[in-house]
């Protein structure tokens, strides 16, 4: 004789089964979008998100003024520092005046690009014998930045953010050598 096993089924047909299984799915659903409301529309998160995004344009600000980028608005660099010009706009990098004119004229938003200023500074920084012995004592190498020497004007604009890490974290007394001829 065979020994068979009678495995329950779960009768989906019985209307007890059907407000049982219906109660479980709408209370885990109704957990799920309590749990995503307050996690996405909690004022903590939308000021962590309105804070990160302030940062990062102070920050991208911060860089245009150190590299002496000129823009539409701007004849001095002093008014880098009027930080009324960048209430409600964005500023973006193009990598030169050419460009901006292509680009068009847009009032929410400052279009910065490299001035003579910003080349000379990238020219001096591309002469200097640089150990980049530093960079390999953190972690990175110019390929993880992706960056390779010389810097360019793309680099200034486009790679921003590792232009900025490698000119800054550069210190000129132990790491470079500047070759006098």
């Amino acid at each position: 004789m065979k020994n068979k096993k009678r495995s329950k089924k779960i009768n989906f047909k019985n209307p007890l089964v059907q407000l049982i299984y219906f109660t479980i799915c709408l209370f885990l659903g109704l957990l799920f979008l309590v749990a995503w409301n307050r996690w996405t529309e909690s004022p903590s998160f939308l000021q962590r998100r309105e804070s990160e995004m302030q940062l990062q344009q102070s920050f991208k600000i911060f860089y245009a003024r150190t590299m002496y980028f000129e823009t539409q608005f701007f004849t001095s660099q002093l008014q880098w520092f009027n930080d009324s010009y960048f209430d409600g706009r964005s500023l973006i990098f193009v990598q030169s005046e050419n460009d901006f004119i292509e680009l068009g004229y847009c009032t929410d938003t400052i279009v910065a690009w490299p001035s003579v200023q910003t080349q000379n500074k990238l020219k001096g920084f591309n002469e200097l014998e640089i150990n980049l012995d530093f960079l390999y004592e953190r972690g990175h190498t110019l390929k993880s930045l992706e960056l390779s020497l010389p810097l360019t004007i793309e680099d200034v604009t486009e790679n921003w953010v590792n232009v900025w890490l490698l000119m800054n974290n550069v210190d000129l007394s132990r790491n470079v050598r500047i070759s006098i001829e």
